[in-house]
């Protein structure tokens, strides 16, 4: 591997604690419609593109499933949990940012959210500008599993694509990393890495591994 010179995060679920929203606002919002949405239905859908999850959802569910109020809910879920704790970072992303700070690696968060909910998540942290780079679901045409939103991540900051290190905690975005033929690093939340990508990432159990297995690369 060569040396690392950027690295780009997933956001929910790697470096920021609401992937299990994307869950609950389906199981639950299904039911409030009358669907009976199962728990893994519904995290086969985490770090998908927007279209991709819809997609999904309505190959399972039917035409009606209603996941535009899917993600309503979510945001509401998500709000709430920010109006009353703030914005709960991963273990480790304090740490890691400052250890890329002080080696001079690039950063860049690549993320299925949209750019308005974003917005809104800076009403409660400082942890957007602390980033080189942000790239957002809907400033890509192709979402994840599609590789794009990595690609633009690595043209924006100039560095590329050997000398980048992908960090994701679901299967779509491994996926879409590799696609890219990024080196790439899970770090499993709320899902267990599928066995198709067993032989072609790491897998660590926090970020502050992940300080550790680039230090290992770049000596």
């Amino acid at each position: 591997m060569k040396k690392i010179e950027a690295v780009l995060f997933d956001l929910d679920g790697t470096l920021i604690d609401t992937e299990r929203f994307t869950i609950l606002s389906k199981v639950e919002g299904g039911k409030e419609f009358g669907y009976d949405i199962s728990y893994e239905d519904a995290k086969k859908t985490l770090g998908l593109a927007r279209s991709n999850s819809d997609a999904f959802m309505r190959s399972k569910y039917g035409e009606n499933v209603p996941t535009e109020y899917f993600r309503k809910k979510r945001r509401q879920m998500i709000f709430d949990e920010l109006k009353e704790k703030g914005l709960i970072l991963k273990k480790g992303t304090k740490e890691i940012i400052d250890y890329l700070n002080n080696e001079n690696i690039k950063k860049a968060i690549c993320t299925s959210t949209y750019s308005k909910i974003i917005d809104e998540y800076r009403n409660y942290s400082d942890l957007f500008d602390k980033f080189d780079v942000l790239i957002t679901g809907d400033m890509v045409e192709k979402g994840k599993p599609n590789p794009d939103i990595f690609l633009k991540a690595s043209k924006v900051l100039n560095v590329p694509v050997e000398n980048c290190l992908v960090v994701e905690d679901a299967n779509s975005g491994i996926e879409a990393a590799i696609n890219g033929g990024f080196n790439t690093v899970m770090i499993p939340d709320l899902v267990n890495i599928d066995s198709q990508f067993l032989d072609k990432v790491e897998i660590f159990s926090s970020l502050l591994d992940v300080i550790d297995f680039i230090k290992s690369i770049n000596g």
